[in-house]
């Protein structure tokens, strides 16, 4: 009996520290989502008008970057941009959602 219930205390011991252990990971790495965002944003930021952006956001925790930009600018340019001025490891950590529009339709919104 005395081996059962220590086998047991251990096996409680153990199942805890994993469970500890894997949210913490978890909790960090939605930590670093926030900052790579924020590093990413920064570029984005500096090439605004040039790749004909007219909004970009992110879903850190779905690691999602959403942008629109401009139906007569390069995609292609835009994402080479981002990969010669943005961290590889920021980006690997993202994927990309573009939607391309007309500015004519930019100026229709009213804000």
């Amino acid at each position: 009996m005395k081996k059962f219930v220590s086998g047991l205390l251990v096996g409680i011991v153990v199942t805890l520290i994993f469970t500890i252990s894997f949210y913490k990971n978890e909790v960090a790495a939605n930590e670093s989502n926030v900052e790579r965002w924020e590093r990413i944003a920064s570029v984005l930021d500096d090439g605004f008008d040039e790749y004909g952006l007219f909004s970009y956001g992110a879903n850190t925790y779905d690691s999602i970057i959403l942008i629109e930009m401009d139906e007569t600018k390069s995609e292609l340019k835009l994402k080479e941009y981002l990969k010669k001025n943005v961290d590889k490891s920021d980006l690997k950590h993202f994927s990309l959602d573009i939607t391309k529009r007309s500015a004519q339709e930019d100026e229709s919104i009213v804000w």
